[in-house]
This record gives C-alpha cells, structure tokens and sequence, in this order.
C-alpha cells in the first residue's frame, strides 16, 4: 500500500445500477451492482447514487433532471482525502449530466474515476456533434483515473487524450464459487444455451437456423424475455427448441449444468463484454458467438468467434466437430479462462487499487 494512503476508503458510485436482490435491467446495471457489492466486502463504503428509470410514457425522459442534481450529494465532503467519486457514463444525452458531476466532484476537491463500459463509445464519440466530442475528452481530461471494459479502449482513449490518459482495463466479471464448473451430465455436450434479451439484434435467427441444421441429437434452450421484434410463435413451435420464460439467477444456475454450448450470435451496437457469456463460459460452457463488441475479448481461445454475418450453417458445424471431438477440453478452458481474467475477487481487489493510487496521489 503506497505511503500516506488512506485507511478507510469512501466512493460515491453514480451511474446505472440495479437494486439489491432485484432482476437487473441490463448489463450496466448488473455490472456495477456487482461492483459495489464486491468493493463493499473489500471495506469500501460505497454510497450508491443510480441513475432513475426511465417510465414508457410521454415525457418520461424528463426523470433524468433528477441526475443534474445527484451530485449535490458531493459538496459536504468538499476536500475530503479519503472519498473517491467513480462515474460510469452512459452515452448520448445522457454523458452531459454525468460531465456535471465530474465537474463538481473536481470543484470539491475529490479525486474521480471514469468508467467507460459496454461498446458503443468509439461510435458515439466519432458520430456526434463537437459538442459532445468536447465533453467527452473534458470529462477525460479532467479525471484522476479512467477504467475501461473493453482493450480496444485503451490505446483509444491514450491517443484520444494526446497521451495525458493510459486507461486501466477493468473487464466485466462474475463471482467465481468452487462449484461454478461441476461435473455435468454426459449428454450435455448436445444442449445448446442461450439466456438474456430474445431479440432480432441478439442474433435469434440464427440461433433457430442452427438447431435446425444439427438435427434431433441437439436441443436449444431459451431463456429470458422475448422481444417485441420477434414472432414468439417462431420460437414455441420450433423443433429442438424449448423456451424456459424468464429464469431467477439460481434456476439459471440448474440449468446452466445441463448445458454444453452457449450461442450468442450477436448484432447488437452496444454489446460490451456480456454477462450472459461471462457466466456460461465460467460454468464450462463452450461459446460458439459473433466477433462483435468484446466479445472477443472474453471468448479468446476458449471458444469459437465468427463474423457478424456468420450463418447457422458455421454455428452448426462448430458446435457438431466440438461436440464429437473437442468438447471436454474446451469446457474446461472456457471455465478456467474466466476464472483467471474475469474474476470478481481479483478485479475488484484492482480497482481498490486503483481508488488508493489515485487518493495517496497529490
């Protein structure tokens, strides 16, 4: 521990973040209730300051205003040496208010961390106004630290700041137990597993192409909620294909031992280093999932990376040579891959790191 560094750490944590013991929205908010959770067992007090939920009625953006005034919460730990102020931003209108925060947060004498997740910022940054680019790199300018999900951020934002910032990367975790890679069942090489958002850019067409191409032998399993853009009929009646509804984390845990292969052809814009792969991969699951995101960063070589426009048909013939030859090893790599670079415990310990480096600093 560097000299002079604080005993007790206090971090004010603003950005997306789901109720405790609550069914998060979405990845940021998963992510950053796990976060604080964590910091808070490694003797961080963490005051939470999440962001509001936006209601589906007309004018339901204006709950936002609520986050110009969040970071009046800051002003009486005005010069404090121990409080640490970590943002997580999210893009699009949305970054200008937490610019307010960061700004305030240095006007009162705190160090701060910016926390960029998911993968969209490198295509918010270079397709908006200047404006907007202007508050990007002023928030990065002005921070003590930036963390970043995905490596591809890193050297982007050390050039984006003309060198000033080396971006730490923090990627996305779970909590690895001594039970999350069990003994599975034999035949559970031939099941196939994806949870999360049912949704045309999450690639479920060519999940269903998939199945049909690998024959009775294998089974899909759906979890999760069914999006608006997809007919549920062409799920329910599909041969193969057995759709679960929406599990709670530990009916996903059961199910997750059944299972062989995660899919996760992915489409979305947005897509960072996922939950859902982090999770299946660390319970020995075998990814079979697009080149989109970081999800490259997360897969690495314990697993099977296509194109964006893959077809079923690659998917298919990934997850039959696997299943044949392969499928024990590559379970046992993709669980100890994650074990070894998406481990809560470990990251969590370096991002305290990281609050006491900045904190000892002048």
């Amino acid at each position: 521990m560097p000299k002079n560094s604080p005993t007790r750490i206090l971090c004010h944590y603003y950005g997306p973040i789901a109720k405790q013991g609550c069914p998060s929205i979405g990845g940021y908010e998963a992510a950053n209730r796990k976060n604080i959770d964590a910091l808070r067992k490694q003797d961080v007090e963490v005051i939470e300051h999440p962001n509001p939920i936006k209601p589906k009625k007309l004018f339901g953006a204006l709950v936002y205003i609520k986050l110009l005034f969040n970071p009046f919460a800051l002003i009486k730990h005005a010069g404090s040496k121990n409080t640490i102020v970590h943002i997580t931003p999210l893009p699009r209108l949305l970054w200008y208010p937490s610019l307010f925060c960061a700004w305030l947060a240095k006007k009162a004498g705190l160090k701060t961390v910016i926390d960029i997740r998911a993968g969209s910022f490198i295509r918010f940054y270079e397709n908006r106004s200047p404006i907007y680019r202007f508050a990007v790199r002023k928030m990065l300018d002005n921070a003590d630290a930036v963390t970043v999900e995905g490596k591809a951020y890193v050297d982007y934002i050390h050039k984006l700041t003309r060198g000033k910032k080396k971006p730490h990367y923090f990627p996305n975790t779970m909590l690895i137990s001594s039970d999350s890679h069990k003994g599975k069942e034999n035949n559970r090489k031939f099941n196939i597993f994806y949870f999360g958002r049912i949704s045309s850019t999450k690639g479920i067409d060519v999940m269903l192409d998939t199945i049909k191409l690998l024959g009775n032998q294998f089974h899909l399993y759906l979890a999760g909620k069914i999006a608006d853009d997809v007919d549920r009929d062409s799920i329910i009646k599909a041969p193969n294909v057995t759709y679960l509804g929406s599990l709670t984390p530990e009916q996903l845990d059961v199910k997750k031992q059944e299972m062989g292969f995660f899919i996760f052809p992915s489409r979305w814009s947005g897509e960072g280093q996922s939950n859902s792969l982090i999770e299946a991969m660390g319970a020995g699951l075998v990814p079979v999932a697009s080149d989109n995101g970081f999800t490259k960063d997360v897969v690495a070589d314990a697993g099977y990376v296509f194109t964006t426009d893959a077809t079923g048909k690659e998917y298919a013939d990934a997850i039959l040579e696997c299943a044949m030859h392969d499928f024990d090893s590559m379970s046992s790599k993709a669980a100890e891959h994650i074990r070894q670079y998406h481990n809560l415990d470990k990251e969590i310990i370096s991002l305290k790191g990281i609050y006491t480096e900045i904190l000892s600093s002048k």
